[in-house]
């Protein structure tokens, strides 16, 4: 398990979507930790501290 400084996580499968909230976040001088998700990808990073997840994830084809 990762022991992150980050306490938000953004999870998002398009990389200029993941961009946008990242920057939002940037402006909030809040760290936001983005994740980009491929679709069959297997995250196997385990993460700790995590207070806050955004998932932005198009599961339909």
């Amino acid at each position: 398990m990762t022991d992150s400084n980050f306490q938000i996580i953004a999870v998002d499968n398009d990389s200029r979507e993941l961009d946008k909230i990242r920057k939002a976040f940037d402006l909030l001088k809040t760290p936001c930790l983005p994740i980009l998700y491929n679709e069959g990808d297997n995250i196997d990073e385990k993460y700790s501290n995590i207070r806050i997840a955004f998932f932005d994830i198009n599961l339909g084809g």
